[in-house]
């Protein structure tokens, strides 16, 4: 028994079109909208569903879906037409199998259209029942309209919102204890006393006795937490004891981190229409810092590349800066460094084998 399926098709194919020459009782609708252009055409999903990701990118992939689908007006709702090709693709198919392994060899409908118009319901059904792409890709094109039309997450976005929730707390929770440890180093204070173990900690918000000095870190911190410090009272109330990131050695990694964050500010872009000797260039920073207020006396470094009249043992701008003040010591720029081996790396001739 044939299948009746032909139903008024709601574009107009070309004259040349195959299937107007297919036309039969065996004949299907095939969903397709008014405007179609090269951009939402069918044919380039396979292409473009390539560079996507579920999950990511699904605000676009609804985009090009809701061009092309019509899920209420035919029998197999996953069907697009294409007018560039004149055939019939598989959506879910095209648009999400390229992220499917598919060890089916499947061709029709997927990588090339289908234009056989006359076993078309035969061939859909096929494919609908048959082919383990086709059902695989449909579980992934049902969760991208029901996570895009769903006013709730679905279980993967809450969980990720649950972790970059735990991950800004934690944050926050640092935050009163990093500066405690800046206002310490900035300060030159001592952080710890002779009782500093979590045992003679006095409660929190309170200070310690005339007895038992637990060191200048836990009493400011008590003073902050007194103070209103709301933040910090709350992570040392509730928090478990591993996870107040007080302890003596969460301390030292704290500080090593700290200072291992260098600061970097430029003062000023010189011209130096003097010269780029060491004597003019060094004379040049010089009046520099002087117009900035900076000593030279305070410097305690010094960065430059390795050419001579900057690195330049006798008459390079360090070694006449280092004159001034034996203190600043000259360090070789480690990314000139860097910059100068990949680019003898890159004059290497390279080896071919075979």
């Amino acid at each position: 028994m044939q299948d009746n399926a032909f139903i008024e098709l709601p574009f107009e194919p070309s004259v040349d079109s195959k299937i107007v020459k297919s036309l039969d009782s065996n004949s299907v609708i095939i969903p397709s909208y008014n405007e179609l252009n090269f951009l939402y055409d069918v044919s380039t999903y396979l292409v473009r569903g390539k560079l996507l990701i579920a999950g990511k990118d699904d605000s676009i992939l609804l985009d090009m879906v809701n061009k092309v689908f019509c899920p209420n007006s035919i029998q197999f709702s996953w069907l697009a037409y294409s007018s560039k090709e004149d055939g019939a693709y598989c959506l879910p198919c095209t648009l999400l199998g390229a992220s499917i392994p598919n060890k089916s060899g499947i061709l029709n409908l997927v990588f090339k259209p289908h234009q056989e118009w006359g076993n078309a319901v035969r061939d859909y059904r096929k494919h609908e029942e048959n082919c383990v792409l086709h059902e695989k890709s449909m579980l992934s094109f049902n969760a991208l309209l029901s996570s895009c039309n769903s006013k709730s997450n679905v279980i993967e976005v809450d969980l990720n919102n649950s972790c970059l929730k735990l991950l800004s707390d934690n944050r926050k929770k640092l935050v009163p204890i990093i500066k405690t440890i800046i206002f310490f180093g900035r300060n030159a204070l001592a952080f710890r006393g002779h009782r500093n173990d979590s045992k003679y900690h006095p409660d929190i918000g309170e200070f310690s006795t005339q007895k038992v000095k637990v060191g200048n870190f836990i009493e400011l911190l008590n003073f902050r937490v007194d103070a209103g410090d709301q933040v910090l009272a709350n992570n040392l109330s509730s928090s478990s004891k591993n996870a107040t990131y007080i302890s003596k050695t969460t301390l030292n990694q704290l500080i090593d981190s700290c200072g291992k964050a260098i600061e970097e500010d430029f003062l000023r872009f010189i011209d130096c229409k003097t010269g780029t000797s060491g004597l003019s260039l060094s004379l040049n920073v010089l009046n520099a810092l002087q117009e900035f207020g900076l000593d030279i006396q305070i410097c305690r470094g010094q960065g430059y590349d390795g050419a001579d009249c900057m690195a330049g043992e006798y008459k390079g701008v360090a070694s006449r800066i280092k004159a001034l003040n034996h203190k600043a010591i000259f360090v070789h720029c480690a990314s000139h460094r860097l910059s100068l081996v990949v680019a003898a790396a890159c004059q290497v001739q390279k080896r071919r084998w075979g």
